[in-house]
């Protein structure tokens, strides 16, 4: 357009331009006339269609009332609306805004000849103009009050909608129930306000309503907008609220597309997995792989749907209070992230770039989180996570929430029993469920890593290292210090070790059994081991256990903490820990193979052997008796039995060359020990009068003295038992027996003597040159043919003990040639100068096993001879030539710490006297002749009594004269003994 004023400068142009204004004022008058002829056109049809609109709201105001007669018409059309034939009550209509509003109330949808769905109201808006053109109602707004829904899960896992209220039993096939579909979406907008469903699961009539349930949706045509919240039961949570944007046909709906907005608040995980697996069991978003755990959630999602299905997602997750269901503890305070959701061929797939997990105060970051239900046709689940550190309680804790509670997964009960705790770091791990069996792949490092024995595995304290596994296939380092490693199956305690090292191949293929094998390094207090290992655990059996090593040990009373004290009697146990005391370990070897439960495999079901030579060693085999000390020797185990060999040591004052002990069977120990000793006989009488022996030796050896070396054999047997005592020398009062009685113990012991001295007091024996064995067990002594010089004469000694309870007595016989003067010289009996000449004697002495009747009764001493090649030269009756026999027997009691004694002497039965000596004076001599006991009152002098046939009486007293005149002469003097006689003679000899 060009503007005239710009030209107005220009003469030519402007003539130009006033003939061009002048031609076209016609065409604008033109214009205006017709704008003005529209205007009046629209001005006059707005005011008719007023006019008529005013008259149409009229006639609608009026005809109010004669809408609400036509119920049947509107009953008619809403039950074609709602699919299901509708009876209305009542039915009221009021104007609001530009038009009617029907309110039906009582209204009842009849969904078959069974079900029905009530409403409390049903707002109808129509629209007007439509419905007076058609002549019908046409609804252009529905709201529906109350609605009283069930939604029923048949035991095929379908859902039915249906009205909740049965008008009568249900008979036949079941309905097609409510088409919710036709409510909401065959109308330009639907409310659905104050529902009520009730969950109805058909198998067990279990119901769960949800009231408030409110549905709003603005339908135009394909495209479809619902809104909905509910105000959920209290088990299942506070609210949910839901938007769909949804394109499609209601006839197609399952192929519709569709954006979703969820929001729900405070959800119960349980429960909801519980209506899933009980309601909803069609539903593909199992929660299956959650099947222990419960938490308290918020959510919030944004996704898409179609093909009838949740094809994506985006949100954010908070659950709080997460809890194992079947433990009821806590696994975590707290989990929050964002989660990204994607449908996958035949499952789905939840996974987090960062997850936030809070217990307590401790805040811990996983990272790459994925989360995959069904991956594959033969896998439940999956889940795969990363990060830098992780506690393996939790860990532990959510491993075991993804575990179906009715699973057969004896590896998932093991980890449970075993509660893992610790710190893993720089872990990436990988769990899954594949044909119902674990598999499992984690690399990450480990410290402080504690695990409870379960099912057969060991526990142990304390111990970092590295894993690497890989489909239940891998590796384990680890490094134990001051660690602990319990193994209940056989140790009562944790053995607390100083360092320990490992590497092991580990096997769990198969989720029946486990295979564990590699190489173990202990150092721990001077114990230093090298063992390689192979176990085998399979569920509901005994471990099967491969063990060979090396080990050595610097003190080997160290060495009883290493023995499986569950594997064997306690009884045995406590000898092992008692009994190693002192010494090195060196070359100990170990094997070992077999079920642990046939162990020690005294039925041949196994192998177990370990030994160790031991240096320098003590051995305290019997409490209260001296220790084997200085022991050079092999201490070896094999199956249920224990031998132990030394060479050289020292046991008391003795240096022993050989000691054998063993115990043939663990379960049943009864400790066999046999020993050859040799040293000073003087020091070995000392261990008989002061040792554990010395009830059995004691009251034999207790004045005894003794020179020269001698070799001792000790065989002790003696049953390990709790209540067993080993104790021979406990005090016992001196009225009572001394001999202790100790249940099912033996001793068989020897003493050997070479050119020994021996001295016995009380007896007033002195042995030279002794040779022979002396036997010992713990009734008491004996002796077989021992061979000794008595005064200078070769003689035979036996001895034995006899007897039981306090009348035990241990006899000691002397056999040999033996001069009678020296005999009589000996024991004080003043009738020396009368006999000359040799003869073989039988001398015994009897001394009482208990110290208590040896002070009571004394020790019985007596000597027999037949005097063959003895002269007796005593006047008639008593003469007899060397040549000739004649036995003579002499007795006496000798009381301990007293210098009297009273000798009976009997000669060849023709004369019996009885002779008290105090010490080395005659004090008195009863002599009877002819038969007949001596009178026993004679108190001093000399008596002679009786009869004789022929008596030499200048010669009898010459003897006596020549007796008294050789008795030792007192310090003081004393009266001439007396001497008096009544006997009858039928025949004197003088001269």
């Amino acid at each position: 357009m060009i503007e005239p004023a710009n030209n107005s400068n220009n003469p030519t142009l402007a003539g130009s331009g006033v003939n061009s204004s002048l031609s076209t004022t016609p065409a604008r008058n033109r214009v205006a006339a017709a704008a003005g002829k529209t205007a009046n056109w629209l001005f006059v049809t707005a005011a008719v269609l007023l006019i008529l609109f005013a008259i149409l709201l009229v006639i609608a105001r009026v005809g109010l009332p004669w809408l609400s007669s036509y119920k049947g018409d509107i009953e008619a059309r809403l039950s074609e609306h709602l699919g299901s034939p509708v009876v209305i009550d009542d039915l009221s209509v009021r104007w609001e805004q530009l038009g009617p509003k029907l309110s039906a109330t009582g209204v009842s949808l009849n969904e078959s000849a069974s079900r029905q769905v009530t409403l409390d109201e049903v707002l109808i808006e129509l629209n007007m103009f439509k419905s007076i053109s058609q002549a019908a109602p046409v609804f252009d707004e529905l709201t529906l009050v109350g609605a009283k829904l069930a939604l029923e899960t048949a035991p095929d896992g379908q859902y039915e909608l249906h009205g909740l209220k049965r008008t009568q039993a249900s008979q036949g096939s079941p309905s097609q129930g409510v088409d919710m579909l036709s409510w909401i979406m065959d109308t330009a907008r639907v409310d659905l306000q104050d529902a009520q469903i009730t969950l109805i699961n058909a198998e067990n009539s279990e119901q769960l309503t949800i009231n408030d349930l409110n549905i709003t949706a603005v339908n135009d045509g394909n495209l479809h907008q619902l809104r909905v919240d509910m105000q959920l039961p209290e088990a299942l949570g506070d609210y949910i609220e839901l938007g769909l944007d949804l394109e499609g046909s209601r006839d197609d709906i399952r192929n519709a597309s569709v954006d979703i907005h969820l929001k729900a608040s405070n959800l119960k995980v349980d429960a909801w997995r519980a209506l899933q697996a009980e309601r909803f069991k069609g539903l593909r978003m199992s929660t299956t792989g959650i099947a222990r755990l419960d938490a308290t959630t918020q959510i919030e999602l944004w996704g898409n749907v179609s093909a009838g299905k949740l094809q994506s997602a985006r949100g954010q997750i908070l659950a709080t209070d997460l809890i194992n269901i079947n433990s009821q503890q806590r696994v975590i305070d707290r989990i929050s992230t964002d989660i990204v959701f994607e449908d996958m061929p035949s499952g789905w797939q939840v996974s987090t770039d960062l997850m936030e997990i809070q217990n307590g105060a401790e805040l811990t970051s996983v990272n790459d989180v994925v989360y995959q239900f069904n991956p594959t046709a033969n896998s439940a689940w999956k889940l795969d996570a990363r990060g830098e550190s992780l506690k393996l309680d939790v860990a532990t804790k959510l491993v075991l929430s993804l575990f179906d509670k009715d699973a057969d997964l004896p590896r998932a009960r093991w980890l449970a029993q075993a509660s893992p705790k610790g710190d893993l770091y720089d872990w990436d791990a990988t769990f899954a469920l594949v044909d119902g069996k674990p598999d499992f792949s984690l690399f990450a490092g480990f410290r402080n890593l504690e695990l409870a024995s379960a099912n057969g595995m060991p526990g142990f304290k304390n111990v970092g290292g590295t894993l690497d596994l890989l489909h239940n296939l891998g590796k384990i380092d680890m490094q134990g210090v001051n660690m602990e490693l319990d193994i209940p199956a056989a140790y009562t305690q944790s053995l607390h070790l100083q360092k320990l090292e490992g590497q092991l191949d580990v096997d769990f293929q198969d989720p029946l059994s486990t295979s564990l094998k590699g190489d173990i390094v202990v150092d721990d207090l001077g114990f230093n081991a090298s063992t390689r290992v192979e176990v085998n655990l399979k569920t509901g059996a005994s471990p099967h256990v491969f063990t060979q090593g090396k080990f050595s040990v610097d003190d080997v009373s160290q060495v009883s903490r290493y023995v499986p004290d569950r594997l064997i009697k306690r009884s045995t146990y406590n000898w092992i820990d008692t009994a190693l005391v002192a010494g090195r370990v060196t070359n100990g070897e170990l094997l070992m193979f077999g079920k642990v439960a046939d162990f020690p495999f005294n039925q041949n079901q196994g192998v177990f052997k370990a030994g160790f030579d031991f240096e320098n060693a003590s051995l305290d085999y019997l409490k209260g008796w001296p220790q084997a000390r200085a022991m050079q020797g092999r201490y070896d185990v094999e199956g249920a039995s224990i031998h132990i060999t030394a060479d050289d040591g020292v046991l008391d004052s003795m240096r022993f060359s050989q000691v054998d002990a063993h115990i043939d069977n663990l379960f049943n120990p009864v400790l066999e020990l046999n020993s050859t000793s040799a040293g000073s006989l003087s020091k070995l009488v000392d261990f008989g009068n002061t040792g554990p022996l010395k009830n059995i030796l004691g009251p034999a050896l207790y004045d005894v003295t003794a020179e020269g070396q001698a070799q001792m054999d000790l065989n002790i047997r003696v049953p390990l038992t709790r209540n067993a005592n080993l104790v021979l020398d406990l005090p016992v009062p001196t009225n009572t027996n001394n001999v202790v009685s100790i249940p099912g113990l033996e001793i068989n012991g020897s003493i050997f003597l070479n050119n020994n001295s021996v001295s016995v007091a009380r007896a007033k024996l002195d042995l030279e040159e002794v040779r022979g064995a002396i036997g010992f067990t713990k009734n008491g002594i004996r002796v077989n043919n021992l061979h000794s010089l008595m005064y200078g004469r070769s003689v035979r000694i036996d001895a034995t003990t006899q007897g039981q309870g306090q009348a035990r007595t241990t006899e000691i016989t002397m056999a040999g040639p033996m001069r009678a003067s020296t005999i009589m010289d000996n024991y004080n009996i003043p009738l020396t100068q009368f006999v000359e000449g040799e003869s073989h004697w039988n001398v015994s002495v009897r001394i009482p096993m208990l110290a208590a009747q040896t002070e009571l009764s004394g020790i019985k001493i007596a000597a027999v001879s037949s005097l063959l090649g003895t002269q007796m030269r005593l006047p008639e009756p008593l003469r007899k030539s060397s040549g000739t026999t004649g036995r003579i027997a002499l007795s006496s009691t000798l009381m301990p710490n007293s210098e009297r004694f009273e000798w009976l002497i009997d000669y060849n039965d023709i004369m019996q006297s009885m002779v008290r000596v105090d010490g080395e004076t005659l004090q008195s001599a009863s002599v009877r002749f002819g038969g007949g006991a001596p009178n026993p009152i004679v108190a001093d002098g000399i008596r002679l009594d009786g009869t004789v046939e022929q008596l030499g009486l200048d010669g009898w007293v010459s003897s006596i004269a020549s007796m008294l005149d050789g008795l030792e002469p007192s310090a003081t003097p004393k009266p001439i003994v007396p001497v008096s006689a009544n006997l009858t003679v039928n025949k004197f000899i003088a001269g």
